[in-house]
């Protein structure tokens, strides 16, 4: 966790502003409803609570979807023997770190 949080002070807020100002440019033109996503949420979440983290954005014509990823940091080290579960709404998914 402190590994993210060095990550995410050493990446600019300068930057994660220019990143959410070159995705706006691209989504305003597609979207027809739903612009908060993109004008209050979005802009919050890259530019106030996770900058410097890596995430996925989609743009449709009804809205937007944010996926904040993390960062590469906050994985095991590959042969270290921890293993990886990410907790879905349908259920657990497994990612073993070593070869099975």
């Amino acid at each position: 966790m402190n590994q993210e949080k060095n990550t995410e002070k050493s990446f600019s807020k300068e930057k994660a502003r220019s990143a959410y100002k070159a995705i706006k440019t691209g989504a305003i033109p597609i979207l027809e409803a739903f612009k908060d996503d993109l004008l209050v949420h979005d802009k919050r979440e890259i530019t106030q609570d996770f900058p410097g983290r890596p995430f996925l954005h989609f743009t449709r014509k009804n809205g937007t979807h944010i996926l904040m990823l993390y960062c590469l940091t906050d994985y095991p080290r590959q042969g270290s023997g921890s293993n990886i579960f990410l907790q879905m709404l349908t259920g657990t998914i497994y990612f073993p770190t070593t070869a099975v």
